[in-house]
């Protein structure tokens, strides 16, 4: 090590998170630097967002830097085969009109349901946005219990009976991994609605030029800082001396010194990838690999050659669309994935971006971007198996409400489980009620000494947010004041 280059901070990861760690850090005057095996990149086809952190994207000044977005407060449509498509928006009481030819109880009950529910999520963001979650925690323990110990099926058979309702609802359960018959899946509902977009709760939102602008602004956002950035510099070690760490050794065997490391990538790949089973713990590594997930997300990227035209009831191409006929095909699609098999009725969340943003396709062309969830992680004859099949899901089920669409494809593009844990971070075992409702500390941290987490494995739910890169960077410079 005596001739290692020396930092004071080494992130592991070019992904939003990792920038957004590396700009915060060297804005304070830090020595960071930034390895990946890849230059900076977003999540693939990851077009909508609905956490980033309000605080980070002011800390780095972004939109001075020239944030903006193509749709601001996304609509979320449930589709429907008999053409009476259900459109749920901020306006409560528009939304229960759209509701009463469904349901005349959801009707009215939804303006209420939905006011409570944005008012607990609200309550608890001092938990999930900021380190205050054991005070919250006790104040809201009554009002947060039934999320707590329902799973979403159930919390949503509670409060609602159209089918319609309840099953464009679900999919945003699905984000954290969990059964929607696992306790306790209910709690991401609730998460969900916490965050913020635009200044507005539990909204979803486009930016103008993609995720990849997105990644750009962060990027720079580093580097104006003084961050250094390197990419095709994949990591192969994580070093560490006396049982602490040390720093990190490329794949090309240059060793960068650092007593400070943060990995954006999920806590499995961190311990079990870059680590030694005697240096990560072996009781660690043993329960890291223990508890790997059957479950993951898979992503669809179709591009037409028309813009793609949705039968029945009049729906706004840059919502959010649903696809699930009954509440029961989430668990019908888990019970499948855990044993290595894609469901027969898949539900996944499709949206348009180029109906935002035309320049996100060359001239004449149009995106539409499906996330499906959930999928077998590891099948048993592997993904490039599986991947012909998958798209044949889509086509199908999309072909039920977009009749031409199949017609119109130019080329397909297919984002598998392991390439979105890989280029996002994202947690790779379940985000359960521990997870979720633990101390940042507890997220974050690992039982090495200079070793942290800052990616989405260390969010609450995994989500493209920033917030614990956030964290991590304050806990940084916390400590060097003591």
């Amino acid at each position: 090590m005596n001739h290692a280059r020396i930092f004071d901070v080494i992130v592991i990861g070019a992904g939003i998170s990792g920038l957004a760690a590396a700009a915060l850090l060297a804005r304070e005057g830090r020595s960071v630097l930034v390895v990946d095996g890849a230059p900076p990149s977003p999540p693939p086809g990851a077009h909508t967002l609905h956490a980033l952190d309000p605080s980070l994207l002011k800390a780095l000044g972004l939109a001075k830097r020239g944030l903006k977005f193509a749709v601001r407060d996304m609509s979320l449509a449930g589709l429907r085969a008999d053409g009476r498509h259900l459109i749920l928006t901020r306006d409560a009481r528009a939304t229960a009109l759209g509701l009463a030819s469904h349901s005349a109880a959801d009707a009215e009950a939804w303006p209420r349901v939905y006011a409570e529910v944005q008012a607990l999520a609200r309550a608890m963001r001092p938990c999930w946005w900021d380190a205050n979650s054991c005070q919250t925690l006790a104040q809201l323990h009554d009002r947060l219990e039934p999320f707590r110990r329902m799973g979403a099926i159930a919390w949503l058979d509670s409060r609602f009976e159209s089918e319609a309702l309840k099953a464009t609802l679900a999919f945003d359960a699905g984000c954290g991994g969990l059964s929607p018959l696992e306790p306790g899946s209910a709690l991401t509902l609730l998460w969900r609605a916490a965050q913020e977009m635009c200044g507005l709760q539990g909204a979803s939102a486009m930016v103008a030029g993609g995720p990849r602008a997105l990644v750009d602004l962060f990027a720079a956002a580093a580097q104006d800082a003084g961050a250094e950035l390197r990419t095709a510099s994949p990591v192969e070690r994580i070093l560490v001396e006396g049982g602490k760490i040390a720093g990190v050794r490329l794949a090309t065997g240059e060793v960068l010194a650092a007593a400070r490391v943060l990995s954006s990538l999920s806590r499995r790949l961190t311990f079990c990838s870059l680590l030694s089973g005697s240096e990560a713990g072996l009781g660690e590594t043993e329960r890291l690999e223990r508890e790997m997930p059957r479950v993951g997300t898979a992503r669809v990227t179709l591009t037409l050659g028309a813009v793609p035209t949705i039968k029945g009831a009049s729906v706004p191409l840059t919502a959010r669309f649903v696809v699930a006929e009954k509440l029961e095909s989430y668990a019908v699609a888990h019970a499948a994935a855990c044993a290595g098999r894609l469901a027969d009725e898949l539900p996944m969340e499709f949206t348009v971006p180029t109906a935002a943003d035309p320049a996100l396709a060359p001239a004449g062309r149009h995106l539409v971007s499906a996330l499906l969830r959930p999928v077998p992680l590891l099948p048993p004859k592997g993904w490039a198996a599986l991947k012909s099949d998958l798209v044949q899901k889509v086509l199908g089920a999309l072909g039920c409400y977009a009749p031409d669409l199949a017609r119109q494809i130019v080329d397909t593009d297919v984002t598998v489980p392991d390439d979105i844990v890989v280029r996002s971070g994202a947690a790779d075992v379940a985000a359960g009620v521990v997870h979720m409702l633990a101390d940042w500390d507890v997220r974050l941290g690992t039982p090495l000494e200079g070793l942290m987490l800052c990616g989405a494995a260390a969010e609450p739910v995994p989500a493209i947010s920033g917030r614990a890169a956030r964290h991590a960077a304050e806990k940084i410079l916390k400590d060097a004041k003591r």
